[in-house]
């Protein structure tokens, strides 16, 4: 009996601890599928953002990739350039688009080859530390 009180003591604290809801939600989340090969792939989503305060994403990973950037593509005088952003601000009850020739997730040093219909988990961190996993579904370049 001594032995089964901590036990209970542990899950009635559990019980009554509040777990920390994150405000983040994520739709329709794609990888673009690359040719064989390539290491470096380009995802998509929209990112919005359900709280009353504004939400500030400031990391991104993936256990199938080495790395995922933020990135935002632009077309300054003609030339388009590229280039990693640290942090994406969400108003609330806004959103924000990563789409193609936009804001995009840069996954490099892919683990495996990703194909078309493959489901990856990504996990997107806000300042408060709160961590939204989302899968993202391998899609090809013509869909």
């Amino acid at each position: 009996m001594i032995n089964k009180f901590p036990v209970g003591l542990v899950l009635l604290i559990l019980a009554t601890t509040p777990v920390m809801a994150c405000d983040l939600k994520v739709s329709d989340a794609w990888i673009r599928e690359a040719p064989p090969g390539l290491m470096t792939l380009a995802g998509y989503a929209i990112l919005a953002n359900q709280g009353d305060k504004p939400l500030r994403i400031v990391k991104v990973q993936s256990s199938v990739f080495t790395e995922v950037q933020m990135h935002e593509s632009r077309i300054d005088k003609g030339i388009a350039s590229m280039h990693a952003i640290d942090a994406v601000d969400i108003a609330p009850h806004q959103s924000a688009t990563f789409a193609p020739s936009g804001k995009h997730f840069m996954m490099m040093g892919a683990k495996q080859a990703l194909k078309k219909g493959s489901q990856i988990q990504v996990q997107l961190q806000d300042q408060s530390g709160c961590v939204t996993s989302v899968s993202f579904v391998v899609r090809a370049v013509s869909e």
